[in-house]
């Protein structure tokens, strides 16, 4: 059973700012599906490759749907947006569970993965101090944005195909550790690959 009370406590500054933050991106990474589904449509149009248009057009539709389920969310104060969202998504028929799970995990790499574009191309060398101090804040902002949306992708992913409240709020208060792991390995792996 959902727990109700958890809806109709007031939102703290905090959770305000992550659940924002962390929807930010989400509708950024909307955004760059649709908008690449479009400019796909559009190119392939008539062409041999109609498979792709058809799964771009779904990609997009879907994507679409998502946002204005993620909009409604926000706009209702459904605080802490994550899990929150997590536990009221809807319960897929068996044969889709895998497939929306493979949804969201792709949406949970894609966060992952800008992690690791940024870890990459992050230079502070020969800036004023001041700058580095201003990029500094910008690049934990990112982070924190990127990492909040993984951990969304993350819940939306577990949620589609077991439902499981205590699951989800269990790692919800672990939600630092795995963002520090996701953040580590990004790191990782920035450092290990081989420069152009």
């Amino acid at each position: 059973m959902l727990d109700v009370t958890a809806e109709q406590r007031p939102a703290t500054v905090l959770q305000v700012i992550e659940s924002t933050l962390g929807v930010l991106f989400a509708f950024l990474v909307g955004f760059v599906v649709v908008a690449l589904g479009w400019v796909v449509l559009v190119d392939h149009l008539g062409s041999e490759f109609k498979w792709l248009v058809t799964g771009y057009g779904v990609a997009a539709v879907g994507e679409m749907y998502f946002l204005t389920w993620l909009k409604s969310s926000l706009e209702r104060r459904l605080y802490p947006i994550a899990p929150m969202l997590a536990l009221h998504q809807p319960r897929w028929h068996l044969l889709f569970r895998p497939i929306m799970a493979a949804w969201w995990a792709a949406h949970f790499v894609l966060a992952a993965g800008s992690l690791f574009v940024i870890e990459r191309n992050m230079s502070l060398a020969n800036l004023p101090n001041s700058t580095v101090i201003l990029l500094a804040l910008v690049f934990i902002s990112a982070q924190f944005m990127l990492t909040n949306s993984a951990m969304l992708y993350l819940l939306l992913a577990v949620t589609a195909v077991a439902r499981g409240e205590k699951l989800v709020w269990f790692v919800w208060r672990k939600r630092i550790v795995i963002d520090l792991m996701v953040m580590g390995a990004a790191a990782l792996v920035a450092l290990k690959w081989p420069r152009s």
